[in-house]
């Protein structure tokens, strides 16, 4: 989609992406480390350290070190893992010439769940959904996956569309 988003905004179309998804599991943990030593890191750095976000770092390095594979992540783990998501899809989509007012973070519902089952598509992500096309006003709407997609989460994010 990167191509056509790129292709879009250089003949002067507006275009918006809508990430449904925060995208946290699918994350790898050592990631989540990495990020919360770099708070740490750049707190100290600029003079403002936080004892809450030592704190943090210890936890999630606890949680990490001790965490079996069938451990759900914590809260404060998949914020982590969401937060980097965030930040990978926000320098994505600077790239290709969007505003951060043309770039949305959903966070669904159906999808917060922290594993890999989601809920079923509820009343909530259809009214945000429809709140942010009635907002956006989009011409075309272009989804990942397609109904023979084997990836649940494209395929739950599809369903949402199409139930608009």
């Amino acid at each position: 989609m990167g191509g056509a988003f790129k292709r879009l905004v250089d003949r002067g179309h507006e275009v918006h992406v809508a990430y449904q998804t925060s995208g946290n599991i699918a994350l790898a943990d050592d990631e989540a480390h990495r990020f919360a030593n770099f708070v740490c890191d750049y707190n100290h750095h600029f003079n403002k350290e936080s004892p809450q976000a030592i704190h943090l770092y210890r936890q999630v390095t606890d949680l990490l070190k001790n965490k079996k594979d069938s451990d759900m992540d914590t809260i404060e783990v998949r914020n982590i893992k969401g937060l980097i998501r965030k930040g990978e899809a926000r320098a994505t989509s600077c790239f290709e010439g969007l505003k951060d007012a043309q770039i949305h973070f959903m966070n669904l519902p159906s999808y917060e769940t922290g594993t890999i089952e989601k809920k079923p598509v509820g009343e909530v992500d259809i009214q945000l959904t429809m709140d942010l096309t009635e907002k956006i006003k989009p011409h075309q709407i272009y989804a990942a996956g397609d109904l023979t997609d084997p990836h649940e989460t494209h395929k739950v994010c599809l369903d949402i569309i199409l139930k608009l």
